[in-house]
């Protein structure tokens, strides 16, 4: 047997000795992991979705009608808006909890200003106007600023306990670290 590797920058294919034969090759010499990362799209269903991710065995040209890939199959549920379920917090518990200092809102309710947001008391909620037909009413915009900079990789949104409205539907969320 003859065993080599080649290093370049572009592809080549070799030319074979009529008498010279590629080996045969096995599924694999050794075990490969391999890091995969996908993302999943906000949903606009009231209710949840499932899907799949199925990873297929690549069977190798001289496979026979016998030959039967090997298949495993990874499981994804997304609830729905309307299946939001309040969590204990244990998963985060030991975070960091980042402190808002203040905050300001393009639009909202006597009563329901934006500190009711971040007050700390999840009885009390920031609301927007009522009155929301005017033309430049949407998007809504909430600012929040931190009492000091430092790296956020998550938020958690807790909507209104009491009522069914309230909650958001569709969210763009940007940051900023002077301030701008």
């Amino acid at each position: 047997q003859i065993k080599f590797a080649v290093t370049t920058n572009v592809e080549v294919e070799p030319v074979l000795s009529d008498w010279i034969v590629e080996a045969p090759k096995t599924r694999s010499a050794e075990m490969v992991t391999t890091d995969y990362c996908y993302s999943v799209r906000a949903s606009i269903l009231d209710n949840k979705r499932q899907g799949t991710i199925v990873f297929t065995e690549k069977l190798p040209e001289d496979a026979t009608e016998n030959d039967v890939p090997v298949s495993a199959t990874v499981s994804v549920t997304q609830h729905g808006l309307n299946e939001y379920n309040a969590d204990t917090g244990e998963d985060i518990k030991g975070d960091i909890k980042l402190k808002v200092k203040d905050g300001t809102a393009s639009s909202f309710q006597g009563g329901g200003e934006i500190e009711k947001s971040f007050d700390g008391d999840y009885s009390t909620i920031y609301h927007s106007s009522w009155n929301n037909s005017g033309s430049n009413y949407f998007p809504i915009t909430l600012t929040y600023n931190l009492e000091e900079v430092s790296d956020v990789d998550y938020l958690v949104y807790y909507p209104r306990t009491d009522g069914a409205n309230g909650k958001f539907k569709e969210v763009e969320i940007q940051y900023s670290e002077d301030g701008s």
